[in-house]
């Protein structure tokens, strides 16, 4: 946050749209269920 002329401690991601993904483990990842990919593209 250098813009606000503060240090980032800690980032936490817990959604990235309506895809929950605070069940992630560090450097893993997931494939997207169809209803996610469906809902991605409709907006």
């Amino acid at each position: 946050m250098k813009v606000y002329g503060r240090k980032v401690l800690a980032l936490h991601r817990s959604k990235i749209g309506n895809i929950g993904v605070k069940d992630l483990q560090i450097g893993t990842w997931r494939y997207l269920k169809q209803s996610e990919v469906d809902e991605l593209l409709k907006n």
